[in-house]
């Protein structure tokens, strides 16, 4: 494996690591929200944008993986953004 393989093969590790965080922070800003709270938590989504930007700059012609959890996790962020 090369070494810009296993560079990636790692960054999609954090990225999978990052997505299930940006879930969680979802769950407890829409919690908090219930709750009647303003607070809101946005670290992990901003790192795996950021994250997700390096990816694509390694291997521009390739499409970062999608699982259906991340699809649902995705359409779940784009309903509350509207």
């Amino acid at each position: 494996m090369t070494s810009l393989a296993t560079l990636t093969a790692a960054l999609l590790h954090v990225r999978a690591y990052l997505a299930r965080e940006a879930r969680d922070e979802d769950i407890r800003n829409e919690a908090a929200w219930e709750a009647g709270s303003a607070r809101e938590e946005h670290a992990a989504a901003e790192a795996l944008n950021r994250l997700d930007e390096a990816l694509r700059q390694l291997k521009p012609d390739a499409s970062l993986p999608t699982t259906e959890e991340e699809s649902a996790y995705a359409a779940h962020r784009q309903f509350m953004a509207a």
